[in-house]
């Protein structure tokens, strides 16, 4: 299940491009290793604002992951993390990026 929450904000088509890239990477990756034993997947997103800037903050069920795993995943810098890294960045005007687990 994808539940989805967001405000009614005009961004330009770059920003939105970017945007839709870095929502397509999260949700690829909580398919991919999230909810592997998952019985009920559920992906949260939703925005609000903080002053000018959108708050994306994205939420799954899947068990987590540990700090190993974040600290190899930032060693190695997967395509992934080094995608939504640089369009985090271009959009450092635009976007905070929040993604923090699903509290039951």
């Amino acid at each position: 299940m994808i539940q989805i929450h967001l405000i009614d904000k005009v961004v330009d088509a770059e920003d939105a491009m970017r945007i839709g890239l870095i929502l397509n990477e999260l949700v690829t990756n909580s398919v991919k290793h999230a909810f592997t034993q998952v019985d009920d997947p559920t992906i949260q997103i939703e925005t609000t604002l903080r002053g000018d800037k959108v708050v994306l903050r994205y939420r799954d069920n899947g068990p987590g992951i540990t700090e190993q795993a974040v600290l190899l995943s930032t060693r190695k810098q997967s395509l992934g993390v080094r995608l939504i890294t640089l369009l985090e960045r271009q959009l450092e005007d635009v976007l905070e990026l929040e993604t923090v687990p699903i509290v039951n």
